[in-house]
């Protein structure tokens, strides 16, 4: 069970409209995160940890009030993330958005469906995010990836923070973003989502003067789970991320042995490939992995 039943996330400019759909819904006994509600709960929490929380497990789904203002603000935009990292690891429709204009707002895909507010009011908005709430399909029974409470909240750190990583900032703020997302991959041996999260991390987070041929024997026995997970998906994104870190590991000192037992199963997949050209249609895996060799 979750603890609210829906979420919101909003521009301050759009609160009047916000207000009258969450006075609705209360009254429709519809638990609903809004902050303009819950000051005392908020008050002296970390709210960036506690946002994350909320949008990220705490709701059954995510209303987002798109618009100019909420393309702009730090905090939407931060809502905003943990959001995606939930929707990121379920199969079933988590976040609900709804237009108050044609803003775009970065990293928000344009196919995901969306309720334009221009031509609604709020009780009427408010009635639509009810018939959602109160809908017949319980939450888990959709598809959605069962994973244990402390891996999600990982995964969403890591998904929020890993843009971070990459700005400018100070060297301590990324050394501390960095760790997080090193704690991330950790968990690379999860279903096939999670295994790109973990391989894009590992990029991500490798640093100069990091010892990465230790990495060598692990990464390269990945190879083995890789093959047959592209053979029974038919398809090759996480082996792709692999090879992009295998890649970073040839080219350090290894020892000959350790060159030789990734040569000889780069070669092992190579043929594979070959042998299943269905698996790779385009051709870019065999292009890095005889690239690589």
């Amino acid at each position: 069970m979750h603890e609210y039943d829906v979420a919101f996330s909003f521009a301050g400019e759009d609160c009047s409209y916000v207000d009258g759909t969450f006075q609705r819904l209360k009254a429709l006994g519809i638990k609903t995160f809004y902050d303009r509600d819950q000051v005392v709960e908020l008050w002296g929490q970390d709210l960036y940890q506690y946002l994350s929380d909320v949008y990220s497990t705490k709701a059954k789904y995510c209303v987002i009030f798109l618009s100019r203002h909420y393309a702009t603000r730090l905090w939407t935009r931060h809502e905003l993330k943990s959001a995606q990292a939930r929707a990121f690891q379920e199969n079933r429709e988590y976040l609900l958005p709804a237009r108050f204009d044609d803003t775009e707002i970065p990293g928000l895909l344009q196919t995901i469906g969306y309720v334009d507010l221009r031509s609604m009011g709020p009780s009427q908005f408010a009635d639509m995010v009810y018939a959602k709430v109160r809908s017949d399909v319980p939450v888990g029974e959709a598809g959605s990836v069962q994973i244990s409470s402390d891996l999600e909240k990982e995964l969403a750190e890591a998904v929020i923070l890993a843009e971070d990583y990459l700005l400018p900032q100070p060297l301590s703020m990324a050394e501390a973003v960095a760790a997080v997302v090193r704690k991330s991959f950790e968990h690379r041996n999860a279903k096939a989502a999670y295994r790109v999260v973990g391989y894009l991390a590992y990029q991500v987070a490798a640093r100069q003067g990091e010892n990465l041929a230790s990495w060598a024997l692990e990464l390269t026995a990945c190879l083995g789970r890789e093959r047959k997970e592209a053979l029974e998906r038919n398809e090759t994104r996480p082996l792709w991320q692999l090879l992009v870190c295998l890649n970073q590991v040839s080219r350090v000192q290894l020892t000959y042995s350790d060159r030789d037992y990734l040569l000889s199963a780069l070669h092992d997949m190579q043929s594979f490939l070959r042998e299943h050209p269905h698996i790779d249609p385009g051709g870019e895996c065999k292009w890095k992995i005889g690239n690589m060799i």
